[in-house]
């Protein structure tokens, strides 16, 4: 996947990352090609293959940016445990249609990595460096494996709990976190 800072790629990689969204209210994701995301783009298969490597990869650029989009808008001071969960809650809000729809097509994998990636990038941006010691590492797999698997469960419910009780369940539970000091 193209990471560079030319801006016709990026360019090229949004209108890729939004036809393949459309394109997934409209049928199932196994069923859309390569070539149907650049009809409908209106770009070309060598510019899909000059910043992707696949379908998946659009998906992975989307939440990337979707987190990356949430989190920009705190300084590392404004950081609570309530802004992480409300972060990670608004992408579920403003995409829950796509994100159910990944959950039902078996996707979760492409959420969980993206939830793990999030994650991983934010809780580094923001902890102290007396915090980065030996089992950093893992107090990230931990809590990147809990809120990927709670919201995917979360997804997969038929009358799942109302938002503001899963933001509670999330905010309790990195409070009650050890070695928590947000």
């Amino acid at each position: 996947m193209y990471q560079g800072n030319n801006q016709t790629a990026i360019q090229s990689q949004q209108w890729l990352a939004n036809s393949l969204i459309d394109l997934m209210k409209q049928t199932s994701y196994s069923k859309i090609t390569i070539k149907d995301i650049c009809t409908h783009a209106d770009l070309s298969r060598q510019t899909f293959y000059n910043v992707f490597n696949s379908k998946d990869d659009i998906q992975h650029f989307y939440f990337r940016n979707e987190y990356a989009s949430q989190f920009s808008q705190y300084t590392v001071q404004d950081i609570t445990n309530e802004v992480i969960v409300s972060l990670f809650i608004n992408v579920v809000k403003n995409n829950y249609d796509l994100l159910l729809s990944m959950v039902k097509q078996d996707l979760s994998p492409i959420i969980a990595h993206e939830i793990i990636v999030a994650i991983e990038s934010f809780s580094t941006a923001i902890a102290d460096s007396k915090d980065k010691n030996d089992i950093f590492p893992y107090t990230q797999a931990i809590v990147a494996g809990a809120f990927s698997q709670v919201l995917i469960f979360w997804l997969q419910q038929d009358s799942p709990v109302d938002l503001d009780t899963l933001t509670t369940i999330l905010v309790n539970f990195l409070n009650d976190f050890p070695g928590n000091n947000r």
